[in-house]
């Protein structure tokens, strides 16, 4: 199995526009949790960043954030469903997700994600095709309305932007092997 995939989101013009007015609508009526700025982070002009808590209330999540979460679920289902079955693993389990905006010259240097076991980033807006999220010992550039799910222990980052604007969604998941949990089949049936 290929632990890195890229995948184009299917219908992906008809989910554009509904995500870039949910994020317009947060940094508007501050909704940005994680706006701080970091030695890692620069020119980074907005990230929201909140809990998936399947239908409870979680403190500080506005409706909007439910909303765009909806919006973000049916996009990754048929990919999540397929990368489950190439792996030979029944559940994954979203535990986070979160947009980040960058400006001219933004940028987001290698990291890595603990305390999961895959990310998913969702290339929604890029002004240049060169400032799509790398991923280390990853050859293929990503598109706009694709989508790339690899081990979250992958070195990844965001490259000071050549456009005036690039806006991704990450997801933090975990793929577990061996039971279907709660968590999945909720998923799964929203």
């Amino acid at each position: 199995m290929k632990f890195v995939k890229q995948y184009d989101i299917t219908d992906f013009e008809s989910y554009k526009e509904q995500l870039l007015e949910h994020i317009e609508y947060d940094k508007e009526n501050d909704n940005c949790l994680f706006c701080e700025p970091a030695d890692d982070v620069q020119n980074v002009t907005a990230k929201s960043d909140f809990l998936i808590d399947y239908g409870k209330t979680v403190p500080g999540v506005m409706e909007s954030s439910r909303r765009y979460s909806n919006i973000v679920n049916q996009m990754l289902k048929a990919p999540l469903r397929d990368y489950a079955e190439q792996s030979g693993c029944d559940s994954v389990e979203v535990t986070s997700m979160w947009w980040t905006e960058y400006s001219r010259e933004g940028g987001f240097s290698w990291h890595t994600h603990q305390m999961n076991n895959l990310i998913a980033i969702i290339q929604v807006h890029l002004d240049s095709p060169e400032d799509a999220t790398k991923v280390w010992e990853h050859e293929e550039t990503l598109k706009e309305g694709q989508l790339i799910i690899f081990p979250s222990s992958a070195p990844h980052g965001g490259f000071p932007t050549k456009g005036n604007k690039k806006v991704i969604i990450a997801v933090n998941l975990n793929v577990i092997c061996g039971g279907k949990t709660q968590g999945y089949q909720k998923f799964l049936n929203s």
